[in-house]
């Protein structure tokens, strides 16, 4: 397996009075994780609820993705994320493949238009599903400060 190559984990939870806290993990071909971020979105004043509407949490998706994918010291080959993206996230230069989980099953679906095919490499569900409890522990520590 190329040494280069890396899978990042996306995940987000959204906490009470529309705030959201997301992680952003890179792991190795080993799993080792490589670089680790997070981001909590502002307090959202009503103001700012009634102009976006039911577009609000579309919108703290968008804008925290931006802010955990800029300047990145390490290239992800993937990036596996447990909500559904839209917009010019995903027309960046990283497919994206979301992971839905229901009832303890994973199911992957590719979410980067033109790459309708998830490579064997990522397909490990047990591996998808501890990083993302890796990424939540790690929050919840952060939440609790």
């Amino acid at each position: 397996m190329d040494n280069k190559f890396n899978i990042a984990y996306l995940y987000f939870r959204f906490l009470p009075n529309d705030k959201l806290i997301a992680g952003f993990l890179i792991l190795d071909n080993k799993n080792y994780p490589k670089d680790f971020r997070y981001c909590i979105s502002d307090d959202i004043n009503p103001i700012q609820r009634a102009l976006y509407g039911n577009k609000l949490s579309s919108f703290l998706i968008q804008s925290t993705c931006k802010s955990l994918l800029e300047n990145l010291e390490f290239e992800p080959s993937y990036i596996i994320t447990n909500h559904t993206l839209e917009g010019d996230i995903l027309e960046s230069s990283y497919p994206f493949v979301q992971a839905i989980f229901n009832e303890g099953e994973c199911k992957l679906s590719p979410l980067t238009p033109n790459k309708e095919q998830i490579p064997d490499l990522i397909t490990d569900t047990s591996i998808i599903s501890e990083s993302f409890k890796r990424v939540e522990n790690a929050l919840k520590l952060l939440i609790s400060k």
